[in-house]
């Protein structure tokens, strides 16, 4: 009678095997034996066990696990949000919203229904530390470094045409200065519109599959009764386990 105290249906599941096992051994290893070298009854166990036990396995049976992840960890995250039916609609939110991400999809994958989402473009400081491709950033990279060498070169050959212009008295000298640098600024203003292009048409391909997704308009499933009666076992052996050791004492 005493091994059904401590069955995995009443200790609590959060504890390892090991834990458990020893702990058994160390109780029965100081319980009295009887002539026959049987472990004597203990008169502190009533019929009260026996009830919790029948609503133990009732309850253990109705236990509710993600499809995703496959643990009853975070009971209260649980949602059904789509239209599976019995325990394949029933997920953490946590993982479903991952999962959504990482797919890139906003529908369930067995009854195709249309979750709905809001979506929040991730930050362009992840964009630098995971990219699409590992060019894209070598790519951005060089285009700045080249930005700044072509700005400051454009920038003191317009200064110098300019006061070159203002010397001369020629007009012919004057237009020469003045066509060099325009030419060269309309070729670096082009460069520059195409390059800003491009990498936009890039951090908007990432963020199109770089999105935080969050749930909304989800059906919750709350466990407070599995909850209440998981906190009463676990205080019940404690009780339970004092009682044996006092009266081992």
């Amino acid at each position: 009678m005493i091994f059904k105290i401590f069955s995995s249906k009443y200790y609590p599941s959060n504890e390892n095997t090991k834990t458990r096992s020893e702990l058994v051994s160390l109780i029965t290893e100081s319980l009295p034996l009887d002539n026959n070298g049987e472990f004597s009854s203990i008169p502190i166990i009533n019929n009260e066990e026996n009830s919790l036990n029948e609503q133990d396995k009732n309850e253990t049976g109705n236990l509710q696990v993600c499809r995703i992840c496959y643990s009853t960890g975070d009971l209260q995250s649980l949602i059904a949000p789509c239209q599976c039916s019995g325990t394949m609609g029933i997920l953490h939110q946590n993982c479903l919203e991952r999962w959504l991400e990482i797919s890139n999809t906003t529908k369930c994958e067995i009854c195709q229904h249309e979750y709905e989402v809001i979506r929040y473009p991730k930050s362009l400081f992840y964009f630098l530390r995971n990219p699409l491709h590992p060019s894209d950033i070598r790519y951005l990279i060089n285009d700045i470094i080249l930005f700044i060498f072509l700005t400051t070169i454009i920038s003191w050959l317009i200064i110098m045409s300019i006061s070159k212009i203002q010397i001369t008295k020629i007009f012919f000298d004057g237009l020469s200065y003045f066509i060099l640098p325009f030419s060269v600024f309309f070729i670096y203003i082009v460069w520059c519109w195409v390059s800003f292009r491009y990498h936009i048409q890039i951090i908007k391909e990432w963020r199109s599959v770089n999105q935080l997704i969050r749930v909304i308009n989800k059906k919750e499933i709350h466990y407070n009764n599995e909850n209440n009666h998981s906190l009463l076992s676990r205080s019940t052996i404690e009780q339970q386990y004092s009682l044996l050791s006092t009266f081992n004492y």
